[in-house]
C-alpha cells in the first residue's frame, strides 16, 4: 500500500510511521515486535469513512480490525446490556435485602420421587447419636421449624430405616440439621442415566435464543 515508505528488506524506513509506547504480545504472551502505528481511511460497505489506527509488527500475517473499528464499521455488533450493581454483596443479609421475594419461603418439590429400596438387603436402625445438653434445645427448634415448614414429617409408628441424626453450625451461629444415611445409601437402587453428548444436543440447538448456566 506505501512502497515508498518500506526499505529493499521491506521494512519500514524511519519517520514513516508514528512511535507508540504500547507493548504488543501474543496469546501466549510472546512479545510481538511494533514499529508504530500509521492511519489508514477504511470503509465497510455502507459505513462512513473512518480514519483507523494500525499497528505495523514485525509477523507474518492479514491485517486486523480490533472490535471498536469493527463496531464503529458495522462490520459487527455487539447485542449486549451491561448490568451494574450499585450495592455491594458480601454476606446472606445482603441478598436477603436485594432479594427479600426469593428468601421468604421454602420451595416445594412439584412430584414426588420416589426411592426403590433393594429388599434383599437387610434394614438398618442407626443408633442415636449423643448430643451436647446445650444443643438440644437449638435442634429440637429447628426441627420443630422444618416440620412447620413441610420439610420433614413427624413419624409415630415403628419404622424399619433409621437414619442417625447430625447437625453442622453455620456462620450465623445457626444450625444445619442433617441425616446420615449411609446404611440406606447402600441398599437404594441406582437409576441410570446416560448424558447426552454434545453432538446429540447440537440439533435442538438450532433456534434457541437463550441459554442459562447453572453451576452445580
Amino acid at each position: 500500500m506505501y512502497p515508498t515508505s518500506i526499505d529493499k528488506a521491506g521494512n519500514p524506513i524511519p519517520g514513516s510511521l508514528t512511535s507508540t509506547q504500547y507493548l504488543l504480545t501474543a496469546y501466549n504472551n510472546t512479545k510481538i515486535n511494533c514499529y508504530g502505528t500509521t492511519n489508514i481511511r477504511c470503509k465497510y460497505k455502507n459505513s462512513p469513512w473512518l480514519d483507523t489506527q494500525f499497528y505495523v509488527v514485525d509477523v507474518p500475517g492479514a491485517a486486523i480490525l480490533g472490535l471498536p473499528t469493527s463496531v464503529a464499521l458495522k462490520v459487527v455488533t455487539m447485542n449486549c446490556a451491561i448490568s451494574v450493581q450499585h450495592l455491594p454483596i458480601n454476606s446472606i443479609a445482603d441478598l436477603i435485602r436485594l432479594y427479600h421475594d426469593r428468601f421468604d419461603r421454602i420451595v416445594e418439590f412439584r412430584r414426588t420421587h420416589k426411592l426403590a429400596v433393594n429388599l434383599n438387603v437387610p434394614c438398618h436402625i442407626d443408633p442415636p447419636r449423643r448430643k451436647p445438653i446445650a444443643m438440644r434445645e437449638k435442634i429440637k427448634a429447628e426441627l420443630d421449624k422444618m416440620e412447620s415448614q413441610g420439610v420433614i414429617r413427624r413419624i409415630e409408628e415403628p419404622t424399619n430405616w433409621v437414619s442417625s441424626l447430625t447437625y453442622v453450625t453455620k456462620r450465623d451461629n445457626t444450625i444445619r440439621v442433617c441425616l446420615d444415611p449411609r446404611a440406606l445409601n447402600k441398599a437404594l437402587i441406582r437409576p441410570y442415566h446416560q448424558i447426552p453428548t454434545v453432538e446429540e444436543l447440537n440439533h435442538r440447538f438450532a433456534e434457541a435464543k437463550f441459554f442459562s448456566k447453572l453451576d452445580a
